[in-house]
């Protein structure tokens, strides 16, 4: 309950006074600080420091940006309906510039078919998403539908992210044979940034670890290694996928759909897009801003903003709508 005055009480009822005009408008104010003041639930914006944002503020920063990394949870319904809201606010927000859409839900070799589609107007989403070798079954048309079909609508050229299951399956076979196994380009790309298929040593033991801890404990941390180096030989292609599209679309807004794991900065795909500024001087290092969207309970949310969290630029909370057992729970 908000304190109120008693001279602003008695204003309340009082119209004609220039003292009691001024009262009610302190009043509403005091009303409008409150609420800004006040605890925020599921679905809204925090920065990486613990910083409620407005989304009004997101979009701005967004718009500043040459890349986007939309992270996401593959299958809740209500992270997937706040990215299609975000990115519809985004193209009509003023001045906002056009969109590129990179999916990692589409395999970096249907490139070219999804090349040849730019600028037709009378594609629809299922085309989209036909000519990207969209995995129906493995990802679902109910989540990613949408994203195909806003894209078609907006005309935005379509690029895929991701490298093949049966590519990434031969890394994880371990041994040097990988290098057969994906196009010599891909090869030279992973070979430049990191010929082992690592991290640093502390961000590749943590990087292990969160795959451990994911299956219980219960993965062999040989097994986990060797998992391991797929998701660094993904991140690096990713990023160098993005900078392609960037190449391409130097006016455009790259927007990266990703999980949230590969949208991590600290050691995902924002990670590989800065060790290449970092690394060659002559090549301008792109403003990259990355989105986490995390599925929390309303008990979750001071642990969550009390966080500063060096994952994510910005973090969008939603409702944990897919229900979930306990794999690690003992019977």
């Amino acid at each position: 309950m908000i304190p109120v005055p008693s001279m602003m009480r008695h204003c309340l009822t009082e119209r004609g006074t220039m003292f009691c005009r001024l009262a009610r408008g302190l009043l509403v104010a005091l009303v409008v600080g409150w609420l800004a003041a006040s605890p925020a639930t599921a679905s809204d914006w925090l920065d990486g420091r613990g910083t409620w944002v407005s989304q009004a503020a997101v979009i701005e920063r967004l718009q500043r940006a040459d890349v986007v990394l939309m992270g996401e949870v593959h299958d809740s319904p209500d992270v997937h309906a706040r990215q299609v809201a975000l990115l519809e606010a985004m193209a009509d927000a003023p001045d906002s510039p056009p969109i590129v859409l990179a999916m990692e839900q589409l395999d970096l070799q249907n490139r070219a078919a999804l090349e040849r589609l730019d600028g037709d107007a009378s594609l629809d989403g299922r085309a989209l998403a036909e000519a990207g070798g969209f995995d129906e079954a493995g990802w679902g048309w109910e989540h990613y539908g949408p994203l195909f079909t806003l894209a078609a609508e907006r005309g935005w050229p379509v690029r895929p992210l991701n490298l093949s299951r049966a590519r990434a399956r031969e890394i994880v076979r371990g041994g040097s044979e990988w290098r057969l196994a994906l196009p010599p380009d891909q090869v030279a790309v992973i070979e430049r940034l990191a010929p082992d298929l690592s991290l640093p040593e502390t961000l590749q033991t943590a990087l292990i670890e969160d795959l451990q801890r994911v299956h219980c404990g219960d993965m062999d941390p040989a097994f986990a290694r060797r998992i391991a180096r797929a998701q660094v030989a993904r991140d690096i292609l990713m990023a160098d996928a993005i900078r392609s599209i960037r190449d391409t679309f130097p006016g455009r807004l790259v927007v990266a759909v990703m999980g949230n794991q590969h949208a991590r900065q600290d050691r995902g795909v924002a990670y590989w897009l800065r060790l290449w500024g970092d690394e060659a001087n002559h090549e301008a290092r792109p403003s990259v801003v990355s989105i986490g969207m995390l599925p929390v309970t309303e008990e979750e949310i001071p642990n969550i903003r009390d966080e500063v969290s060096h994952r994510y630029d910005l973090r969008r909370l939603t409702e944990p709508d897919v229900k979930r057992s306990d794999r690690c729970a003992s019977d």
